[in-house]
């Protein structure tokens, strides 16, 4: 059987992505090997498949943090 890693990314809303995850953990837990936690806090959760958290920093106002990294680009 295939598995797959989840991966969430959240340094705002915490709780959203909480429960998305844990629903999709829920659905498919047998399927999921890992899961990738980007944010600026650790995960504030056991769960029930691996974790890893990986620290990226809080971006304040996203709208703002994400213009300047478009721009960049251009």
């Amino acid at each position: 059987m295939k598995k797959i890693s989840v991966t969430v990314i959240d340094t705002l809303n915490y709780w959203p992505s909480i429960k998305a995850l844990n629903k999709t953990i829920d659905t498919l837990e047998d399927k999921i090997e890992c899961v990738y936690w980007f944010s600026d806090i650790p995960f504030p959760e056991q769960i029930r498949v691996p974790i890893f958290w990986i620290k990226i920093p809080k971006i304040m106002n996203y709208n703002d943090e994400y213009g300047k990294i478009g721009r960049a680009h251009v």
